[in-house]
């Protein structure tokens, strides 16, 4: 939390120090906070995928790995339409949820070029809250096969490729916001968690 004072502590305590401001100026006597947003993590374990396709349905299936926005998994190794890789994403997400979990899957074509086989979207407040260590339910996606003509026509195969999920926001643990060296506040983002206060000053 950010606090900027402008005029003195007097200003505030009696308002007969600043009864002679006008204009302007009155919004200069009073101090300004800015409360920062409250923070989540945002866990995404992405376990596999079935029925993966390059845009070259004649070639073998590509080398593929999902990717998050600031996260993505390790590259399947082994050619198969049904990847799997059983790992955790973990990012950093704010109140209100208004933004959307995006999810895509790209194949390695080139050192250097990676092709979109699908992508699927999911609404943050769609997700559940854990608060504890209860195991998330997971679920299945279908993916959106874009960028190829023929499923954008139409006229292609009537199946989808399917992403299997565990998503979930983590509201146990505190998110780090500023230095360990001058932290102000270390409780859970979950207000349940928090510890009574022993009395109020």
């Amino acid at each position: 939390m950010l606090s900027v004072c402008i005029g003195s502590q007097a200003d505030e305590a009696w308002h007969s120090d600043a009864a002679a401001v006008h204009g302007d100026g009155v919004f200069s006597v009073r101090s300004k906070v800015y409360v920062s947003p409250k923070l989540w993590y945002l866990r995404v374990h992405v376990i596999e995928a079935q029925d993966v396709e390059g845009e070259d349905r004649s070639q073998p299936p590509p080398a593929v790995f999902v990717k998050g926005v600031v996260g993505k998994t390790k590259i399947f190794p082994n050619r198969t339409a049904n990847p799997v890789w059983n790992e955790d994403l973990l990012f950093v997400v704010a109140e209100p949820f208004e933004d959307v979990l995006v999810v895509t899957i790209e194949s390695k074509v080139a050192p250097t070029r990676d092709e979109v086989v699908g992508r699927m979207s999911v609404s943050m407040n769609a997700l559940e809250r854990r608060m504890d260590h209860r195991l998330v339910h997971s679920r299945w996606f279908n993916l959106d096969r874009f960028g190829m003509g023929e499923y954008m026509e139409g006229k292609g195969p009537k199946f989808s490729t399917r992403i299997h999920l565990r998503g979930c926001l983590e509201g146990g643990y505190h998110v780090l916001d500023e230095s360990t060296l001058y932290i102000s506040d270390q409780r859970p983002t979950t207000r349940q968690l928090w510890k009574q206060p022993i009395g109020i000053l």
